[in-house]
């Protein structure tokens, strides 16, 4: 792009997000600009920054020349001054903290010393540190400075936590007796519970995408993989955050090795930011420093959502997922794909040949294996990038008991098979956000077509698609093949459905 071009773009209210589609085109015309005391320019560095490919120019830049950033943070555009901390907060390099330090004293505009501060905090270094210790936010003089006071207090606030030698605490041990809830995709409520039978631990309450328990064994909960998440409930949204505070407080020191302080981020459902920032404020200061609010490197998060306080915990082991090293667009989440399984388990048998033709990154076919032992699981995408992250998949999950799994390229319609199978799971093209029906009724009608030929007699196929109507059409139109149960469930805000039919 021409200088004039992002010149241009920038002098428009949504420039920026603009330029940010092709930024790292914009980016060195944009550094001219910076070069000539271009605050827009700088704005739009500040977020290409957060690009790999953006920073390195930018930084590249800055570096050959040194007198830059010193120049324009002296800038008698407050705006300017205001982008370029903004700017150097991004890269955080370090060796600006002098530069910023110097700034900070220097600056007469209240509404850029926040932007400073917060950079100082980006910084990672002593001097940072030991400088926005003694800082001390100015009072506001009258009424009109008051919103900038508060915006400064904030700001220093979280620039000291990100200076704070915050460590990471390793987990220590399930806090017996806790009530949680566990995330599943609506319409796989039943199997989660009877997964959690066989596993020893009782459901207290069911609702949609949700059952409650008390945790016991953390080891036997993660042996049930329909759930998504775990989260810890600490009480009714109409406790104040003081309370909620202190029941993090204690859940984390039972949970964590270690001991306080404690990393936490705070998670509203439609909440207002400045009502995040005052209730996160609070949770710290009922807490009195043992719990840190550091939305950029946390380790718990305290969640307000359905009219319940709940905590996540993310040292909290779970390696039910390991195996899935990548993942392709339209991917099933592993814990949708083990309900699944579950819902055709009355007609699974063990020592099955099992063939997913549409496969993806495997996640499917992987979680059928787990299931029960199969004499044979094999694979086959149109994409050689699905296969290749299948592959990978696969090879981690091979110790586990999957070393006898196969992946190829290939289209299924013209998929040839020596021998027909005892069954078939396939995550069709939705054509909501991958493919589009006209495609789909094409590809619905021929495997539909080819099912009697791929299955043995008594064999099933069970087919998760959010084209129910057309999947069926095609079903009735061929008499070998008879429809046995059909679920609906949840994933990602959509509503696929689980047709199970056997030959």
């Amino acid at each position: 792009m021409r200088k004039e071009e992002v010149l241009q773009a920038l002098q428009k209210p949504s420039g920026s997000d603009a330029l940010l589609k092709k930024a790292q085109e914009a980016v060195a015309p944009a550094l001219l600009l910076l070069s000539e005391g271009n605050a827009p320019a700088a704005g739009f560095l500040a977020r290409a920054a957060k690009q790999k490919a953006c920073r390195q120019q930018i930084e590249a830049y800055l570096t050959a020349h040194p007198a830059l950033a010193g120049c324009l943070l002296r800038s008698e555009t407050p705006k300017m001054r205001k982008n370029m901390a903004r700017l150097l907060g991004q890269l955080g390099r370090g060796k600006d903290t002098s530069l910023l330090i110097e700034a900070l004293r220097a600056e007469s505009v209240r509404m850029v010393r926040p932007s400073l501060i917060l950079a100082l905090g980006a910084q990672k270094t002593a001097e940072a540190a030991a400088f926005l210790e003694q800082y001390r936010v100015e009072p506001a003089a009258d009424r009109s400075e008051q919103k900038h006071e508060a915006e400064e207090a904030e700001a220093l606030r979280v620039a000291r936590a990100a200076l704070r030698n915050l460590q990471t605490h390793a987990w220590g041990a399930a806090p017996v007796g806790w009530p949680a809830e566990l995330r599943c995709g609506r319409g796989l409520e039943t199997v989660l519970e009877r997964e959690l039978a066989l596993a020893g631990m009782r459901v207290t309450k069911r609702r949609p995408g949700r059952v409650n328990i008390r945790i016991e064994r953390w080891e036997s909960l993660e042996r049930c993989r329909v759930f998504r998440e775990v989260l810890f409930i600490l009480g009714p949204a109409n406790e104040p955050p003081e309370k909620a505070a202190q029941s993090l407080l204690t859940l984390l020191d039972a949970a964590y090795a270690g001991g306080a302080p404690y990393a936490f981020r705070l998670e509203m459902e439609k909440g207002e930011r400045a009502a995040v920032k005052d209730i996160a404020r609070r949770v710290e200061v009922a807490a009195q420093g043992a719990l840190v609010n550091a939305p950029s490197r946390y380790e718990a998060e305290l969640r307000l959502e359905r009219g319940i306080w709940y905590a996540k915990l993310f040292a909290a082991p779970d390696t039910r997922f390991a195996y899935r090293k990548g993942a392709v667009p339209a991917s099933m989440h592993p814990a949708n794909a083990a309900g699944v399984v579950r819902l055709a388990a009355p007609y699974i048998k063990p020592g099955a040949t099992v063939l997913d033709p549409c496969c993806g990154s495997g996640t499917l076919l992987i979680e059928r294996g787990l299931f029960s032992p199969c004499r044979a699981l094999w694979g086959v995408d149109l994409q050689p990038e699905a296969v290749r992250i299948a592959k990978e998949n696969l090879r981690a999950a091979a110790p586990l008991g999957l070393a006898h799994a196969t992946v190829r390229c290939g289209d299924m319609l013209a998929l040839r098979l020596p021998r027909p199978v005892d069954e078939i799971w396939a995550n069709l093209p939705f054509g909501n956000r991958v493919g589009n029906h006209a495609y789909n009724v094409r590809l619905y009608q021929g495997l539909v077509q080819r099912l009697p030929a791929w299955l043995a007699p008594g064999g099933i196929a069970v087919l998760y698609t959010m084209e129910g109507k057309l999947l069926r059409q095609c079903l009735a139109a061929a008499p070998p093949l008879t429809l046995l149960e059909e679920h609906r469930v949840e994933a990602g805000g959509l509503e696929p459905k689980v047709l199970i039919v056997r030959r």
